[in-house]
């Protein structure tokens, strides 16, 4: 990335774009201008309200939204955000309540990656 450090929540947040593109098709951040595209992202104003988002589970749009948080300074050695995690534990590792950190993402966050 432009020659310059970053961690883990840069990759998150890179895969929130995906996961935002994937489920209703356009980016979530948008400009005519790189330094527009650079203004929306920073003011991280997300769009839930136009088609098809009404039709998108509250749960990933949650997900979304918990991975498109600001990046702040490295500090991934606990449990991911408290929303990311819930929809970790919902979709990958069902209704047994385990734990998801930063680890378990890494290697899939399936069974047998959750943390006790």
């Amino acid at each position: 990335m432009l020659r310059r450090h970053y961690g883990k929540e840069a990759d998150i947040w890179s895969c929130g774009v995906i996961l935002y593109i994937l489920l209703c098709g356009v980016p979530p951040f948008w400009g005519e201008t790189e330094q527009q595209i650079f203004d929306a992202i920073l003011k991280g104003r997300l769009d839930f309200q136009s088609d098809p988002w009404p039709a998108i589970s509250a749960e990933a749009k949650e997900c979304v939204r918990a991975m498109l948080q600001p990046v702040r300074p490295p500090r991934c050695f606990g449990p991911l955000p408290a929303a990311l995690a819930r929809a970790c534990r919902r979709h990958a590792l069902g209704a047994e309540g385990a734990r998801c950190t930063c680890a378990a993402v890494q290697r899939g966050c399936g069974p047998g990656s959750a943390q006790p």
